[in-house]
Parts: C-alpha cells; structure tokens; sequence
C-alpha cells in the first residue's frame, strides 16, 4: 500500500497454461499458482495501477505451439468480469508515460602524457616511448638520443 501512494504499478502473469503443477520449486516460478489466485490478487489491486502479462518466457506459451497466448491474461479478466479491457490497457499506457530522463553521460577522462626532453604536454597514445622516456615527437627523441638518453638531461 506505500508503494502504491508513491505512484508505482502492480504487475501480474497468471500461472503458465492456467496451472503450474510443478512438484518442487524452480527458478523463475510464478508466485501465483492457479488462476483462481491470479484473480483474487488482481482484484485486491486497484485496477488502475494494475499491469497484466500474459508472462511468454517459452515457444510453447504461444498459441502457434500449444500455449495460452498472448492474450490469455486479458482474455481471462474479460470472461470472469473482472476488469475491463479499457481499463487495463489505460493502466499501461500510464506506465509507459512515466517521465524518465536518461542520465547524464559520464565525463571524460583526459590522461596527458609530459615529454621528457622539451616538457610538452601530449595526449596518451599520441606520444612516443624509448628506453623508459616519453616524448611528444620523434624529433625529441633525436635530441635526447645525441644527449646519449641521460635521465637527468632535459632540452627544457
């Protein structure tokens, strides 16, 4: 009940094929067991914030293969007289007109690499590397390279 004074919705899939008769619990199984149950927690929700799913997880729920449908949930509500198709469908679309804005995209982050030689800030992956030292061009290189590659030389 306090998530429904916040605005949420109720979603519901009935039992698959009317019934699920499984003997031991397996992953994924409905809370709701028969269509009897469907119903009752349909009718303890309002009708307005309620979604129906017909809950297609397997080629055999489908009508072509044997199984209920896709309307099977709506149809089912419709013959008991328990909700009307209008009112669910206006259920659905309010909750597809919830006003949600993506996120911002994250910022991106720059990695500067310093040249060694003349101290030139460069982007990572458009330096250069030689024997441990990082430089903005190949002409740096050369200049160290005549320095003979002393760490403690710099063209600064």
């Amino acid at each position: 009940s306090r998530l429904l004074e916040r605005g949420c919705f109720v979603g519901f899939c009935p039992p698959p094929c009317a019934a699920d008769v499984a003997w031991e619990d397996y992953l994924g199984r409905r809370p709701l067991r028969t269509e009897d149950d469907f119903l009752k927690a349909v009718a303890a929700s309002p009708v307005d914030r309620t979604l129906i799913s017909s809950g297609l997880r397997f080629r055999t729920d489908l009508e072509a293969f044997g199984g209920p449908g896709l309307g099977y949930a709506v149809e089912l509500l419709k013959s008991r007289g328990k909700a009307s198709e209008l009112t669910l469908r206006a259920a659905a679309v309010a909750f597809l007109q919830y006003p949600w804005q993506p996120p911002a995209p994250p910022e991106k982050i720059v990695h500067e690499i310093e040249c060694h030689w003349c101290g030139t800030l460069k982007l990572e992956g458009e330096h250069f590397s030689k024997m441990g030292f990082d430089y903005c061009s190949p002409k740096c290189i050369g200049k160290h390279r005549q320095a003979e590659f002393k760490p403690d030389v710099r063209g600064i």
